[in-house]
């Protein structure tokens, strides 16, 4: 009888364990084409570069380095101000953009914790160092294309923001 209960309670257990959600494949289209002006912070040549930088399986490797070129990180952890004057300087200190960016900072900064200790309990995530580096940019992105300025209207675009509020929910 004792090992019936521990059997069940071990598969209790596994079956409760959280997975990865599944958002599908990324969409084609390019972020900055789904939103003007975006090109000149989340770069897509950023990307590339931190693919040839990185061992290919090493996620964590490539999210920090990606984060780093975002230029939203001081000493190896984000840093608020870094992140502001980054996006200050590559976007512009115009009425426009700036209570976008400033806004989706807060908001990141109010979110990533959450996210982080949710993503943590998935055993098939990567578990990195500084794993708020690469969600803070992965927010930053989400927040940015969801309030964009200057949003195209396509189905497309449409698909990246459900995949960015899949893997990214509130």
């Amino acid at each position: 009888m004792k090992s019936v209960v521990v059997v069940l309670c071990f598969i209790g257990a596994i079956s409760a364990q959280e997975k990865l959600p599944d958002c599908g494949a990324y969409p084609e289209k390019k972020l900055e084409e789904c939103c003007g002006g975006i090109e000149k912070f989340i770069q897509p040549q950023f990307w590339g570069a931190c693919e040839g930088e990185c061992q290919h399986p090493d996620m964590c490797c490539k999210v920090n380095c990606f984060a780093d070129k975002l230029g939203i990180v001081k000493d190896g952890r984000f840093d608020k101000d870094t992140a502001l004057g980054a996006l200050a300087a590559t976007l512009g200190d115009d009425a426009t953009w700036t209570p976008i960016y400033t806004q989706a900072v807060e908001t990141c900064i109010a979110d990533v914790p959450q996210m982080k200790e949710n993503f943590m309990k998935i055993p098939d995530f990567a578990k990195c160092d500084t794993t708020e580096n690469a969600m803070f940019a992965i927010c930053l992105k989400k927040e940015l294309l969801m309030n964009c300025p200057k949003a195209t209207a396509d189905p497309e675009c449409d698909k990246i923001k459900g995949f960015l509020n899949c893997i990214l929910p509130k």
